[in-house]
């Protein structure tokens, strides 16, 4: 019939963005990881890589410490 439900649109519209930005997030996350183990392996650092894909603390200091 024409008729808009505006509060089901605007809910459908933010849970879109929500997960656009969740998508996002992920790319950004999985890019530093990357950018970390190639800069590990670049200094031949394999038991930092080994740590720090199963410690999210040791992860975080090392992401600190290449300033990524």
């Amino acid at each position: 019939d024409g008729k808009v439900n505006m509060c089901q649109g605007l809910r459908e519209w933010m849970e879109d963005e929500r997960n656009e930005g969740r998508e996002e997030g992920r790319e950004e996350g999985e890019a530093r990881v990357n950018r970390l183990i190639q800069l590990l392996a670049e200094k031949g650092r394999t038991d930092d890589i080994i740590e720090a894909a199963s410690n999210s603390k040791y992860q975080k200091k090392l992401f600190k410490e290449f300033d990524i």
